[in-house]
């Protein structure tokens, strides 16, 4: 097992929204300006001259705080649990990067989390999307944030374990307890405790997509 990787692997996913405080100060906006005028303001100069059927674009990071981190974590040590689910912030609390291997030369044909999963027989994006994180925040809902930042992550070590598939990492019978140890996990984990019940959900799409 992990014969030529690392003995432990981390998948990351992060969720970010922009910061109205913030671009408020960068912007010199009115104080006037309640937070959602602040915000739409703020993706409209992130715009510029781009594209209009982007409504929300990606901000410079300056101007956003980030609210939710996930890492999936394969671990080939003995004495460690072989996958763990990090998430913060936890309940009640407050790297690969696969975009490098993935990305072409120009960000409009860099393939998306969503398509590279999708192609591939994983879930992509099926619950929510990036442009929900803001209104998720702005209504007080972090657990749904971190239920979506989750999905992300797991989707990210997915595709990753397919890459190292395919790269020679992981004989197919390899590449298949992998898997099923995850699906295991996933079980587990999904009946364990009422705030992770969402990961059963996740079990499901995979499954669905899988079988199409």
């Amino acid at each position: 097992m992990f014969k030529s990787v690392h003995d432990r692997v981390w998948a990351f996913d992060a969720e970010w929204v922009p910061d109205p405080r913030t671009g408020s100060a960068v912007y010199d906006l009115p104080p006037s300006m309640d937070e959602a005028a602040v915000l739409e303001e703020m993706w409209r100069r992130g715009r510029g001259d781009g594209d209009e059927n982007v409504p929300r674009p990606y901000l410079k990071t300056v101007l956003c705080r980030l609210v939710s981190i996930v890492a999936v974590i394969r671990s080939a040590v003995e004495t460690e649990p072989p996958l763990q689910l990090y998430s913060l912030p936890r309940p009640g609390d407050w790297h690969i990067d696969l975009m490098e291997i993935l990305g072409a030369r120009s960000r409009q044909s860099r393939p998306s989390l969503h398509e590279i999963a999708t192609a591939c027989g994983i879930p992509g994006k099926f619950d929510s999307g990036g442009g929900d994180v803001a209104d998720l925040w702005s209504n007080g809902q972090i657990d749904q944030i971190v239920r979506y930042n989750e999905f992300d992550a797991l989707t990210t070590y997915l595709v990753w374990l397919r890459l190292a598939h395919f790269g020679g990492f992981f004989s197919s019978d390899e590449y298949e307890r992998e898997q099923a140890l995850l699906e295991e996990f996933l079980k587990r984990e999904g009946t364990k405790a009422a705030h992770r019940e969402h990961l059963l959900t996740y079990l499901s799409e995979w499954q669905r997509v899988r079988e199409r």
